[in-house]
């Protein structure tokens, strides 16, 4: 087949950008929206490898001038975008969030933010939709593609062109095989990376190669109705039924991409797909679709941060008519005039690419190093992260798999051990203060890397991994028995004791400004021994017995926090959009007590049990926190001092007050 200007396809790129965007939007039936972005590695394939082979045919293909091209048509919108997010980062995001932010922008300007993304949570975590250039994670897989592809093509077409079909299925089957393994063992792995992805643009390629130097037929016929037809169908059915717990980029993702490479082949101006597809409205958006893709993400983004609460309909439709406003002016103010060769050379185009990364990357650097310029705002509203006082990076000798971290004073030989999870590391920086003050070891031990910090219920579905983690335990039990003469136990009980999406959903609670908060969960996995998810609650009080009688059983003084008041909002955040739409500092934030005992009644009722235990301290922050400050409230804030750093972490002043209580009652 020939290349030449396909206006089906554009039509192609519209269904799949408003895919996209209605998904993310998050309106009603377009579950499976997000296939959108896997018709666009398709549609991707398909064009470059027709452009190559052509090139190759005609004795013309150049490296040189292909890259040239990929540059006029990525970068100059991708830069614009980057830069008008970053501007807005700096004055909407906190300084936190604009680490992270600045950290994908220098991923964005060397093509690897799906890696980046890779290590953060998954795309459809609720936390994902804070992340403003989370979106670029698919520009990434194209170009690491193009960056391997065309050289492979090259070699292929001097040494197998005759091949090239089988070649590239070949690659295919074995990209899509990895992908069905991934999208069931490693989902945030399956969905980031261009091993897992290459099928899908493959399948482009395989189309270019059977097709090319064919001619397509002006003629229709019924085959070609029928085909182009059933692509569409497949691609809409995708789009409705598909959704975020569909294994992604498994089998079920050759509906949409099959169905794209049907249309691809079949359709054309006499069919009815080609019909709708090349009507002007199709092909307007179409042509505008990169750019409308590049805006959207940031503009939902931003409206979700500064907005307590999800946006409602009405506002995303508004955010969505101004993202083709967006697209349609970047396509002709920035697109169009870096796609002319005689406004911009090539030597130009790769001067300005340079120049671009390099100020991208310094945006990035200066947003990372300067810790998220925390001077835009009052010290008062800018807590701490959880950070934790040490690195966990040694092991002990006894099980290399227990690994642990110093602080206090290193030197002595006294030893205070601290167990838990992100609640324990952010108590961990009091701690540090006061065992240097005592001249008191401390070592911080978490587990939660290679096994569940309750080893009762185990998140490894292997029963050779839950031996492992058990032997783990007690060995640090023993090691703890043998060195320590206390052991301080912090961990969310809450969400690790409550395995299932039904429960969690069950604990809503209000803010004492109105606002329903509900925490965004990660779906943990309770299981038990033999692998049935979902423990009944006779099993978890008796694994939760089984974990504390064993600290009990070193012999050492056990301080067991109980659990943390979790306030349904990241208060960091709050304080910010008060500020921004006030220019006052937030006096006060609380939530009602009966919350907090709602939500912890489980874990509070194993704990007591022991408390009349010789060696067991409870260490309450219901009795710090609630009913103190504020009758019948859990305070999150009070007289403009934050005591917590998101929604569920305390700062240095909320630990300070809960920190002291624990050392009060050490000996």
């Amino acid at each position: 087949m020939t290349i030449g200007y396909r206006p089906e396809i554009d039509g192609l790129r519209a269904v799949a950008v408003s895919s996209v965007i209605l998904f993310h939007a998050g309106m009603p039936r377009v579950t499976g929206g997000f296939v959108g972005v896997d018709v666009f590695f398709v549609i991707s394939g398909y064009l470059i490898t027709s452009l190559i082979l052509a090139e190759l045919g005609g004795g013309r293909f150049s490296l040189l001038a292909f890259y040239e091209r990929r540059a006029r048509r990525i970068l100059p919108a991708l830069f614009c975008v980057v830069l008008v997010s970053t501007l807005l980062a700096c004055l909407w995001l906190t300084p936190s969030d604009l680490v992270s932010f600045s950290k994908s922008v220098v991923a964005v300007s060397g093509f690897v933010s799906n890696l980046y993304f890779l290590e953060e949570r998954g795309y459809f975590d609720p936390v994902a939709e804070l992340k403003p250039l989370l979106h670029t994670w698919s520009l990434a897989v194209e170009e690491q593609f193009y960056l391997l592809f065309p050289p492979l093509v090259t070699v292929l077409w001097r040494f197998a062109r005759h091949r090239l079909v089988w070649i590239f299925s070949a690659l295919a089957l074995a990209s899509l095989g990895f992908a069905q393994w991934a999208a069931a063992s490693e989902p945030n792995l399956a969905f980031f990376i261009l091993p897992t992805r290459a099928w899908e643009l493959l399948i482009g390629a395989i189309l270019a190669a059977h097709l090319a130097g064919r001619e397509m037929s002006p003629a229709t016929t019924r085959l070609d109705q029928a085909l182009s037809g059933l692509g569409l169908v497949l691609i809409v059915y995708a789009v409705l039924a598909l959704d975020s717990d569909t294994p992604v980029p498994g089998v079920q993702f050759l509906v949409p991409t099959l169905g794209t490479a049907l249309v691809i082949a079949f359709a054309r101006p006499g069919t009815v797909a080609g019909a709708i597809l090349g009507s002007r409205p199709f092909v307007g958006i179409g042509l505008i679709s990169y750019s409308a893709y590049l805006w959207h993400w940031p503009l939902f983004t931003f409206a979700r941060y500064l907005s307590p609460t999800e946006p409602t309909t009405a506002l995303f439709i508004l955010l969505i008519a101004a993202t083709f406003l967006l697209a349609y002016v970047s396509w002709r103010f920035v697109e169009q005039p870096f796609r002319n060769r005689t406004r911009f050379s090539r030597l130009q185009i790769f001067k300005l690419a340079g120049a671009g990364t390099a100020v991208t990357l310094a945006m990035g650097l200066v947003g990372n190093l300067s810790d998220g310029l925390p001077e835009r705002f009052p010290s008062s509203i800018v807590a701490n992260k959880h950070y934790s006082i040490c690195r966990v990076s040694k092991h002990l000798p006894e099980n290399p798999e227990i690994k642990y971290c110093e602080f206090g004073d290193v030197n002595a030989t006294r030893t205070l051990a601290l167990y838990g999870d992100s609640h324990a590391r952010a108590l961990s920086r009091e701690i540090d203060r006061h065992l240097k003050a005592q001249k008191i070891r401390g070592m911080l031990f978490d587990l939660d890397d290679d096994c569940q910090i309750i080893p009762q219920f185990y998140l490894k579905d292997s029963l050779g991994e839950q031996a492992k983690c058990r032997k783990v335990f007690q060995d640090l039990l023993g090691y703890m028995k043998e060195k320590s003469f206390g052991i301080i136990v912090a961990m969310r009980w809450t969400m690790r004791l409550y395995p299932t999406q039904g429960e969690i959903d069950d604990l809503a609670f209000t803010a004492d400004d109105g606002a329903v908060g509900r925490l965004p969960y990660r779906k943990y996995l309770a299981l038990t021994p033999d692998g049935k998810e979902s423990i009944a609650a006779s099993d978890k009080r008796a694994g939760l017995r089984q974990f504390v009688d064993g600290f009990l059983s070193t012999g050492d003084k056990v301080y067991m926090v109980y659990p943390i008041p979790e306030i349904g909002r990241d208060l960091e955040r709050v304080n910010l959009w008060h500020y921004v739409s006030t220019g006052e500092i937030l006096d006060q934030l609380s939530i009602d007590t009966s919350d907090y005992d709602r939500r912890n009644k489980f874990v509070i009722s194993v704990l007591s049990e022991f408390e009349q235990r010789p060696n067991f301290v409870a260490v309450k922050p219901r009795s710090t926190f609630c009913d103190t400050f504020i009758k019948g409230r859990c305070a999150a804030q009070f007289a403009g001092v934050p005591y917590y750093t998101d929604d569920n972490h305390l700062s240095d002043a909320g630990s300070r007050y809960l920190v002291d209580s624990i050392f009060s009652n050490l000996q």
